[in-house]
């Protein structure tokens, strides 16, 4: 579609017909290149709903039992994670290792190249020591 030019559709009653037929058994973009228009799928789209097309399962909005829960139950409990000993020497954005914990401990706004980090050991799978793990999952 880079560079391809997109033509304004004229459309006839035939042209309306073909949509009629198509629509509810393709998609958009399947009955915009089968009526000869490539790229003018926002236009079909238009016009189908103009012209009162049925998409059949496209148009239908969803009920609340079609609807999926916004904040699914996780499916494995996070491991149980303990408190740590004891706090570590903070350590440099640009030093921070693979196993350190990656919890911000700078106050807001503090310039980057003074930015430093817990530096913990991490609970293995996540990027926090276990006392910032706590507080990132906290209810």
């Amino acid at each position: 579609m880079a560079g391809e030019k997109r033509r304004m559709i004229a459309w006839t009653p035939e042209l309306e017909g073909e949509l009629m037929a198509l629509w509810p058994r393709m998609s958009a973009t399947l009955v915009a290149e089968k009526l000869g228009y490539p790229g003018c799928r926002s236009s079909i789209i238009g016009k189908a709903h103009r012209l009162g097309v049925d998409g059949g399962n496209r148009n239908k909005p969803l009920n609340a039992l079609d609807r999926r829960p916004l904040n699914p139950k996780r499916s494995a409990p996070l491991p149980a994670l303990r408190i740590a000993e004891g706090p570590a020497k903070p350590v440099h954005i640009l030093d921070i290792g693979e196993a350190q914990c990656r919890w911000i401990i700078t106050p807001d706004r503090t310039p980057f190249n003074d930015m430093r980090m817990c530096g913990a050991r991490c609970v293995e799978g996540l990027s926090w020591c276990p006392a910032h793990a706590d507080l990132a999952f906290a209810k």
